[in-house]
Parts: structure tokens; sequence; C-alpha cells
């Protein structure tokens, strides 16, 4: 497994969420990139076409996607990237049971808690319904490059994320 996603910099996305094992509520954390990060082309042999949100593959099978995406099923994290995780998102760490992807494990019973019960509903810790809970999502922008493999990228093609990726945009400005 090789990395597949790049970004020159990245997003600690911070929320909360009821621990669906003890019931109380924890801090939950996901990454995010910034419009224009990369995702490596899919070397299976096939022609594809490109997916309607990317600019289509260079020479060296990276495509640039126009959309912020933010993250699930994450891991080969460089050691810089999850030393930074491990002070700034406490409970999102590797989960050994699932191939070392970063995952989210409740504060109080450390029972992880995966990305459907952050990410598949609207209203759910990471799929704000309207523009004031986005506002409520804490983003923390990280000025340092973020290359991993990925499993999915939630992006503008998910109608229940458009409030928050709206907001990633925002975030994404160049600094002053």
């Amino acid at each position: 497994m090789t990395p597949n996603l790049r970004a020159p910099y990245y997003f600690i996305l911070s929320s909360q969420c009821a621990c669906a094992a003890c019931g109380q509520d924890t801090a939950v954390h996901a990454l995010a990139v910034p419009p224009s990060h990369e995702t490596l082309a899919p070397d299976d042999g096939a022609d594809e076409p490109p997916e309607p949100s990317t600019d289509g593959p260079r020479d060296d099978g990276w495509r640039r996607d126009p959309s912020a995406a933010v993250l699930s099923g994450v891991s080969l994290l460089a050691q810089e990237v999850g030393e930074i995780l491990a002070r700034q998102a406490p409970g999102f760490a590797p989960d050994p049971k699932r191939k070392d992807v970063w995952t989210n494990h409740c504060g109080h019973c450390a029972v992880p808690i995966l990305y459907g019960q952050l990410m598949a509903l609207p209203g759910r810790a990471f799929t704000p319904t309207d523009a004031e809970q986005a506002r409520a999502i804490g983003v923390q922008r990280i000025e340092a490059p973020l290359e991993a493999y990925v499993e999915l990228r939630w992006t503008d093609g998910d109608p229940d994320l458009r409030p928050l990726l709206q907001r990633l945009d925002v975030a994404a400005a160049p600094l002053p």
C-alpha cells in the first residue's frame, strides 16, 4: 500500500458525539484537506475517465481535486503528522484491529467510534445541516504537508457535507 493522497497543508476537525457503547459525549476528530489536494489515480490497468471532480491524471498519475475533502479510513501518516495528532486530537489514534487506520476512540470507555457514526447521516458530528452547525465544528489549519493512504474522501459530491466544505473553502483561503 502506498499513499494515494497529498496536500500542502491540512485541517484537524473537532466535534462531539455520543458514544454508542457508553452513551457519554466525547470529543471526535477528522482530517480534511483543502481544494487542490491531489489523489493518485488507481493503477489497475484500465483506462477509466477521471472522476468528475478532478482535472484528470498528470504524467505521474496524480490528479488535482478542486474541492476540499473530509477524509476517512486514513493510514500511512508520516511520524510528524502522527505526533501533531497525538497532541491536538486526543482519542484519534491508529486502530491495530483496522490495519492501523486512524480511528476515534471514546474518551470514557476507549471503544472505537467509526466514521459511520460521525458522517453517515445529516446532523452527525461532521455532517452539519447548516452553516450554524458547521461553525460549531472546530477547524485547525496545520501548515505542514500531508501524505496518506485514504479509503474515502467526502467531497462536495455529497450534499450533506456542503455546509462544512464551504467553511473549509473559507479556511483554505491564503493566509495574510
